[in-house]
């Protein structure tokens, strides 16, 4: 048995979730999870330890950090079927499994399980404490903490600092960048300013440290050539060269949202893991009325039409704006902009790379500036 339903973007979402929820309001569910656990596991006298990481996080810290990524026990691999066995009739979901490691989940909190090898006997064990379980531990891995704990939060300081001079630096050249092209006299940040052509073509359309290359991989990834290219002018470049645009679109993979999506669409898996089309299309049908915006996605789902959204079919049926009609739509509809980033108005900028790419002429935008 392989199971792989659990990826990137699944772990991504999930931390991602319990970070804007708040790590402290998982505590309940993390020490319901384990307690039901470990009962399974002593039903069947399957012994189990404490993996490293969470042994760690109860020796570093006064009190158990719980932004700890999951709780991990170590079990004998010669328990494997019989723990198989005693999951499919809980109601924990393994989300993924292999020959070394398993995942399961319950009220969207994980639990890792390490399989192992090595015979248990010949390991001198202690005990600690979590979430009010004496669970035993291997005693080499108090010794190993002892010995790398000093050197080990030392060395994270540093990375740390070192993470935010390299986002600091970043920003200042994005920043540097934009005011160049810009070339506005009282630039104010947090306010509405018209986008001239050149600020908009030395734009990022997005951010090269951006949680969006994970959830929306592979729609950021076929307009940009796999991340090659990240500045406007430079999309507009690949696209319009040997006919790149009617290239992709001819071997898109179109989504289809035929269900209603749970939770946000900005961080729906079963919506951005579907096709690569969305951004694509924007640049290939350019601006057309009456488009569904993210938020009304479930309404147009629940009623009665014919094609499936952002398909071909879909944009097809849809009228093209006039050039007034653009313009009054880009004043009503600011983007905005972050270190030289879009940050929110994705579509509409890869709207007007389709102009350009087809030579039309630009439209300025207008665009807030953010954290300038």
């Amino acid at each position: 048995m392989q199971l792989n339903y659990w990826d990137e973007i699944d772990s991504f979402l999930y931390y991602d979730f319990w970070h804007r929820s708040g790590h402290e309001t998982s505590l309940k569910i993390r020490s319901e999870n384990l307690n039901s656990f470990i009962k399974k596991l002593q039903s069947e006298n399957i012994k189990f330890f404490l993996h490293r990481s969470t042994i760690f996080n109860i020796l570093e810290n006064i009190e158990y950090n719980l932004k700890a990524y999951s709780e991990c026990l170590i079990i004998e691999n010669k328990n494997t079927q019989l723990l198989l066995s005693i999951l499919k009739n809980s109601d924990f979901q393994i989300v993924y499994f292999d020959n070394n490691n398993l995942k399961i989940i319950r009220k969207n909190r994980l639990l890792e399980i390490y399989l192992k090898s090595e015979p248990i006997l010949f390991n001198k064990v202690s005990e600690l404490i979590l979430f009010e379980n004496r669970i035993s531990i291997y005693k080499k891995e108090i010794i190993l903490f002892k010995l790398i704990s000093r050197p080990k939060k030392l060395l994270n300081r540093i990375l740390s600092k070192l993470k935010v001079v390299k986002l600091n630096i970043y920003k200042s050249k994005e920043k540097f960048i934009f005011t160049k092209h810009f070339k506005a006299k009282n630039l104010k940040p947090n306010e509405i300013h018209k986008l001239n052509l050149q600020s908009f073509l030395n734009l990022k359309i997005e951010s090269k440290y951006s949680a969006s290359w994970i959830v929306r991989k592979k729609h950021l990834d076929i307009v940009t050539s796999n991340k090659k290219h990240l500045v406007v002018k430079d999309i507009i470049k690949f696209l319009k060269k040997d006919n790149n645009l009617d290239k992709l679109v001819k071997n898109v993979h179109e989504s289809r949202i035929e269900k209603e999506i749970l939770g946000s669409v900005s961080h729906s898996k079963y919506f951005w893991n579907s096709g690569n089309n969305y951004f694509l299309f924007s640049s290939y049908f350019e601006f057309r009325k009456n488009i569904v915006p993210y938020k009304k996605v479930n309404d147009y789902i629940n009623s009665e039409n014919n094609e499936l959204i952002y398909t071909k079919k879909y944009y097809e049926k849809l009228e093209l704006m006039d050039e007034f009609e653009i313009k009054e739509f880009l004043d009503k509809n600011p983007i905005e902009i972050t270190n030289n980033c879009i940050t929110s108005g994705k579509h509409r900028a890869f709207a007007m790379i389709g102009r350009l790419v087809k030579d039309k002429e630009y439209i300025s935008f207008s665009a807030k500036i953010n954290n300038f």
